[in-house]
């Protein structure tokens, strides 16, 4: 069984077994699973209970699950260390299988993981459409997961979006704050008072025949960006489903993210290039 390990730095703001794995938001089912099947400090089998020191290494015997399909297809790596793989997603390509397509990015980074001899698959702390194009962060081990997926749904990570839209921003800058549910009557998302709470700004770079547009998001509901943008009357080109103007694909793609790093607990910045 491989191990995960760490070492405790001066900076880590964490004084026992226990703390260590509720700063990265490890549920209790888990943290007792991993204590019974082995945490080492310094070599030693030890419990939740026990403290930690800057300095101190310490191990998590985890399983090993590399259980998920694999697709043999190369991916754009824009990042990776001992924690996190970011990607790149090339439009037209689904995060999470279907049970339809043969093809998705996950199943490409599991291949990826298994020819690099990684311990553990990785996983996605969050998703993109299928239609847009742009980075999505996968954590390498369970740890790294439960500390990313909690940034996400805590809102302590920023994403940065650049959208292509039709023109006719009454204001150059903005927020959009108004809730959004599914359509009863059509496979969409719309605007709705009764639905999921969902904030986006935006800030008009250039604005012609188009508008280029630095769009972030609060959260991340199903199609928040093209359906806010929709609802001000600028929608993204190529967003046909949201009543856009043909363009040669959806002119959206995850441009930057921030946050706070799992391991050295500073902050990083990512950004992947824009295609259009």
């Amino acid at each position: 069984m491989p191990r995960l390990n760490y070492r405790i730095t001066k900076e880590e703001p964490t004084k026992t077994v226990k703390a260590f794995l509720d700063f990265h938001h490890v549920g209790r089912k888990n943290q007792y699973k991993w204590m019974l099947a082995g945490i080492y400090r310094n070599d030693q089998k030890v419990t939740l209970d026990e403290p930690l020191e800057p300095n101190d290494f310490i191990s998590f015997e985890l399983e090993s699950d590399m259980h998920y399909k694999r697709v043999d297809k190369p991916i754009v790596v824009l990042y990776e260390d001992e924690d996190l793989l970011i990607v790149d997603k090339p439009i037209g390509l689904l995060v999470h299988t279907d049970g339809i397509q043969s093809d998705d990015l996950n199943a490409r980074v599991t291949s990826y993981a298994i020819t690099n001899k990684l311990d553990w698959t990785p996983l996605p702390a969050h998703r993109l459409d299928k239609e847009t194009s742009g980075m999505v962060i996968y954590a390498k081990h369970p740890i790294a997961l439960s500390y990313l997926s909690h940034l996400f749904e805590s809102h302590q990570i920023k994403k940065t979006y650049i959208a292509l839209t039709q023109p006719g921003y009454k204001q150059k800058q903005g927020s959009i704050n108004v809730a959004i549910s599914s359509s009863r009557h059509e496979d969409k998302q719309i605007v709705n008072r009764s639905g999921q709470s969902a904030h986006t700004t935006y800030k008009v770079l250039e604005e012609s025949e188009f508008a280029r547009v630095l769009v972030n998001i609060l959260g991340g509901r199903k199609h928040q960006i093209r359906v806010h943008l929709a609802f001000i009357g600028t929608p993204i080109l190529g967003d046909t489903l949201y009543g856009g103007k043909p363009y040669t694909r959806l002119a959206l793609h995850f441009h930057e993210v921030s946050f706070i790093h799992p391991r050295t607990h500073q902050a990083v910045v990512f950004t992947s290039k824009v295609p259009f």
